[in-house]
């Protein structure tokens, strides 16, 4: 079966690439492992917050129109709603009264040591999204205020890369956030969309599958981990090795209904298994979902949570909800979305070994797409510029691509994050 290209899907990404090289003219195949196109059982819904912080004119033309969104945000911490930014006083009286000292003090601390860095030079070796918070905080703040986020969101913060906190929390984006106007769907208008299909192997120019050989250019949104099992004999032992460390969670993300007096994106401080909640119907052309919220969970493979019934989850995240306390969540007419892969951990060496894997893949004829294929967290606007520079007729090479659209910031002064904003991007 001869085709221009074929895209691997595995996520919310393969859509994507399917859909701007059916764009460009190409005779696109996307290959769907599961029954759902882009592993989406339910493509009208927002996949993640469904918002971006810049536009650009493949987005568009994927996504369709863009307008900016009136995005304000939270954080959930001992049962309250707190809008951020905190006020300093706010913000003091989320300390309870015992840790004062001990935070005021180790605060003090560092802020004194970041200013006389400013003077003298220097500064500690940061490696882990603990030191990215101590260094600027004190380790009394990261205990109190990011060290259940972490766990919940990334996992272990002594194993997850100070990465993960410096773009989560110190990338500022006072800049517009921008949302399609029709909502989320992706038109895959001119592709060839086959589900179920088993994968048997892959190699530069064609994919071995349960259905036959496919042959055309091939283009992956899948995690490192699984692609390499399709490589045998062309994946090296050095490239075995590097995508050993390369782990993946995978994204359950609940729509139930529930009280909307929150921010359109609240972040979970501790006392629950899910990290945000996101009022969907405050995004352009999401209408039908006003009233619902959102609940985002970040899942290692073979968490019991994965493979519950919908009913089951949808229950356990609305006691999940009273128990911080947000209170009035309701699971009737709730719907799961499950993507597999969705969240890359970026952990220890995780750079360095993703720009080789990647690299590698180059070298056999093979281009990775979306957030599982590039193993990094891109949002929309990322995404779509990568795919734009990959598929120009005179594209950079790879490791420029990288370089501008997907590895993480390099630039990063101590004392830009700010605690009373807590998420910046």
């Amino acid at each position: 079966m001869a085709n221009d290209a074929i895209v691997v899907g595995g996520g919310p990404g393969g859509a994507r690439a399917a859909a701007a090289l059916a764009r460009e003219g190409r005779r696109v195949t996307l290959l769907q492992e599961g029954p759902h196109v882009g592993g989406l059982a339910y493509p009208d819904l927002p996949v993640s917050r469904g918002v971006s912080p810049a536009v650009n004119t493949l987005g568009e033309q994927i996504n369709g129109p863009m307008r900016t969104v009136e995005v304000d945000r939270g954080i959930q911490i001992d049962g309250k709603t707190h809008r951020l930014p905190l006020g300093r006083a706010a913000l003091a009286r989320l300390v309870p009264a015992s840790q004062a000292v001990g935070v005021a003090t180790a605060w003090s601390r560092t802020r004194g040591t970041i200013e006389l860095q400013k003077i003298i030079g220097g500064g500690s070796e940061q490696r882990t999204y603990r030191d990215w918070v101590a260094r600027r905080f004190g380790q009394p703040v990261f205990e109190r205020f990011y060290k259940a986020y972490c766990e919940a969101r990334f996992g272990p913060p002594d194993t997850v890369s100070c990465n993960a906190a410096r773009w989560v929390h110190g990338m500022v984006a006072d800049a517009p956030v921008y949302g399609p106007v029709a909502g989320l769907p992706i038109t895959l208008d001119g592709v060839e969309i086959r589900t179920n299909v088993v994968v048997r192997g892959v190699q530069g120019g064609q994919v071995e599958t349960d259905e036959g050989l496919f042959t055309g250019d091939v283009f992956l949104d899948i995690a490192p981990h699984r692609v390499v099992g399709w490589l045998g004999d062309a994946a090296t032992p050095a490239m075995i090795h590097d995508v050993g460390f390369l782990a993946a969670r995978n994204a359950l993300q609940v729509f139930v209904r529930g009280p909307q007096e929150l921010p359109f994106e609240t972040h979970v401080l501790g006392g629950a298994p899910f990290y945000r909640v996101v009022r969907p119907g405050l995004l352009p052309g999401s209408g039908p979902l006003e009233g619902y919220l959102s609940v985002h969970y970040a899942l290692d493979e073979g968490d019991s949570l994965w493979s519950a019934d919908d009913a089951d989850i949808a229950a356990r995240t609305v006691a999940g909800l009273d128990a911080i306390g947000i209170k009035g969540a309701s699971a009737d007419g709730a719907r799961v979305q499950r993507i597999r892969d969705h969240h890359p951990v970026w952990a220890g060496t995780h750079l360095v070994r993703m720009r080789r894997y990647l690299l590698a893949l180059e070298e056999l004829e093979l281009s990775p797409v979306g957030r599982a294929g590039l193993h990094s967290p891109l949002d929309l606007a990322q995404e779509t510029a990568y795919l734009e520079g990959l598929l120009a007729p005179d594209r950079q090479t790879l490791r420029a691509l990288l370089r501008d659209y997907v590895e993480p910031p390099v630039l990063d002064p101590v004392d830009r994050a700010r605690l009373t904003r807590f998420v910046e991007r």
